[in-house]
């Protein structure tokens, strides 16, 4: 019986490596992004931006480029209607073609159309650098 549990124990042992690889870090921290818009909350989609989009945003309300977190979010305020993103985590990917270390493009939907969302490294964290966004003439489609 001991001999027959070893072997089962041993014949099971590859299969706890198989299932699909974890996503990478920057899809994740996009999905989270996604999930802020969703949620509505101004301060989580505030800190998913990356520097440049933050310096961006801040100006385009109105604001001094290097407005303080609290003012754009006093102005920013994350609307209902911003929900056309919905369907972005279960058909984004990522460019494998443009990856690198400290940058990555994430390809899907975005505002009805196919984008792709450059996501930079900010002291260690992945963060949306969205107005640099283009417009995308691939599939979004995992698989195509």
């Amino acid at each position: 019986m001991r001999h027959a549990l070893t072997c089962l124990l041993f014949a099971l042992l590859p299969l706890t490596g198989c299932g699909p690889p974890p996503k990478d870090p920057a899809l994740v921290a996009y999905e989270r992004f996604l999930g802020a818009l969703r949620a509505r909350s101004a301060a989580a989609v505030w800190r998913a931006l990356s520097p440049d989009s933050q310096r961006q945003l801040a100006t385009r309300l109105g604001l001094a480029p290097d407005a303080a977190e609290a003012a754009v979010l006093e102005v920013l305020g994350v609307r209902p209607g911003w929900g056309f993103e919905l369907d972005l985590p279960q058909r984004a990917r990522l460019d494998e073609a443009v990856t690198t270390a400290d940058r990555r493009v994430v390809v899907g939907p975005l505002g009805g159309r196919a984008r792709r969302i450059p996501l930079v490294q900010v002291e260690g964290a992945w963060r949306v650098d969205l107005f640099a966004s283009t417009a995308s003439v691939t599939p979004t489609a995992p698989g195509h």
